[in-house]
């Protein structure tokens, strides 16, 4: 894996990077015994020496014995103590609680822990460990969500390796991803997908079959021909999107740029002159317009591409010219005014999608929330309460759902928001009421196909919508999957 170049912004990182293992990040493999298996809620206390404790619950999809957790508490002190907590409970009942300490690293953290509901197991303080009702099992709190036994995921394309191949499609098939970020899907069904670790746009048809529609995998700029060994040259591109007559548009990412590449593959600049930074101006590769660090894109009918960038969401004229819809550029939360001087805030804008009616949704990263701005530029939060977490729930800057650094969203044509769920490692589908369900992924990272409960993803990133199927690129996992909805 390559690391951009640049990291002066750092959701350029964060937003759209194949770089899982940071100073913050908490991996946790847990095992449930002796009763515990019946809790439907983990919780994750942190504990960092000299700071006050930070929680985060996940909501569990199936009653199996075991799974893991990741979890981003932002950056901790290297080398202090570090307290881990977890906690097994039915509703509000607890059933088991252990507790680890170890000394913070530079990078990420990985522990293991074994929960019993019973005092006999060994390592497991009798003081906080209680045994589960014999009832809880059928308990009403401990129904799964709504669509995790009906959805049927599979693989479309990439048998897992990461490197490059175009070839035939399938889980078995002969073609390569590296970490896939971006993904797009056209009227005829043809998938388009932001194949970030290989610098190239890919294009797998209905039947699986991929090949590079643009960029020939070397790491820099260049507008030019398409194909796998045309003259266009991509630095990391992530999101894409097609429009009506099947232009794709890419965020170019680490050559700050909106990139426009027409059906054939040939490739030019919309927008931004490659360095680093904010202004809004004059579209082409030699124009005004300076981006921070573009993640996402979706596109409107009138041709209008939509940009989200670090702190800000930005709007591209079909002459390349840019605006700022929303963000004032500093990161945090505000719900507020529109424009480049309006109150709203955001904290990593990762994803966007635009609707019929001009509103654009957002996956807001770093604030674990989906934003809805308004055409005027006013923005509300859609779901997610800004908590870390894995729960299904209502939606609203106040609600009880809860997402962990959502990457992408797409529509569908009920309104409906699907949102790629990153370290939950799960597909979540979000009302036009802001209520949250999960759709595919029990928060295991792993691979495997099946049902909705019985499907693992492995840091989905990007997400779109096509009918009843919706697409996954499935980053960490080097492959295209597909849910099949009822």
């Amino acid at each position: 894996m390559r690391a951009l170049t640049l990291a002066l912004v750092v959701v350029a990182v964060v937003a759209c990077s194949t770089d899982r293992c940071k100073q913050g990040t908490v991996f946790v493999a847990y095992t449930l015994t002796n009763g515990a298996e019946a809790a439907d809620t983990i919780d994750v206390t942190l504990a960092v020496s000299g700071g006050a404790p930070r929680t985060m619950s996940v909501m569990r999809k199936t009653r199996s014995a075991a799974g893991s957790i990741e979890v981003d508490f932002a950056a901790y002190p290297s080398g202090q103590p570090l307290t881990l907590t977890l906690t097994a409970r039915a509703g509000t009942q607890p059933l088991a609680s252990f507790s680890q300490t170890t000394t913070a690293s530079a990078g990420c953290t990985t522990l293991s822990f074994i929960l019993a509901g019973s005092a006999t197991d060994s390592g497991v303080d009798a003081s906080t460990d209680l045994a589960a009702p014999p009832d809880l099992v059928s308990s009403p709190d401990l129904t799964p969500p709504l669509l995790c036994e009906t959805v049927v995921v599979s693989t479309l394309a990439g048998n897992g390796t990461g490197g490059f191949v175009d070839g035939t499609g399938g889980a078995t098939g002969t073609t390569d991803f590296n970490g896939p970020f971006g993904a797009a899907v056209d009227g005829a069904g043809n998938l388009y997908i932001g194949d970030y670790d290989n610098s190239r746009v890919r294009k797998i048809t209905p039947g699986g079959s991929t090949s590079t529609l643009a960029g020939n995998g070397n790491f820099g700029f260049f507008d030019g021909t398409g194909g796998a060994t045309g003259t266009t040259a991509f630095y990391f591109p992530c999101g894409v999107v097609v429009d009506r007559v099947s232009n794709v548009y890419v965020a170019d990412n680490g050559n700050y740029r909106i990139r426009k590449v027409a059906p054939g593959g040939s490739t030019t600049t919309l927008a931004g002159n490659g360095t680093q930074g904010f202004f809004d101006g004059t579209g082409g590769p030699t124009g005004t317009t300076q981006f921070a660090g573009p993640g996402g894109v979706a596109v409107d009918g009138l041709g209008n591409v939509y940009v989200a960038d670090s702190y800000r969401v930005r709007e591209i004229a079909p002459d390349g010219s840019t605006s700022t819809l929303a963000g004032n550029g500093t990161a945090g939360f505000v719900d507020g005014t529109g424009g480049a001087v309006g109150t709203t805030q955001f904290n990593g804008a990762g994803g966007v999608a635009v609707d019929n009616t001009g509103n654009v949704y957002v996956a807001d990263t770093l604030n674990n929330r989906i934003r809805k701005i308004a055409p005027s530029g006013n923005t509300t939060t859609l779901a997610g309460n800004g908590t870390a977490g894995f729960v299904d729930g209502t939606g609203g800057a106040v609600g009880t759902a809860q997402l962990n650094q959502p990457y992408s969203v797409a529509l569908d044509g009920a309104g409906n928001v699907y949102v790629a769920d990153y370290k939950n490692h799960s597909i979540r589908r979000v009302a036009p009421d802001g209520s949250v369900v999960t759709v595919a992924g029990d928060g295991t990272a792993g691979y495997a196909e099946g049902s909705g409960c019985t499907a693992h993803f492995n840091h989905p990133s990007g997400v779109a919508v096509s009918g009843k199927q919706v697409f996954v690129a499935d980053a960490s996992n080097n492959r295209i999957r597909i849910i099949q909805l009822p």
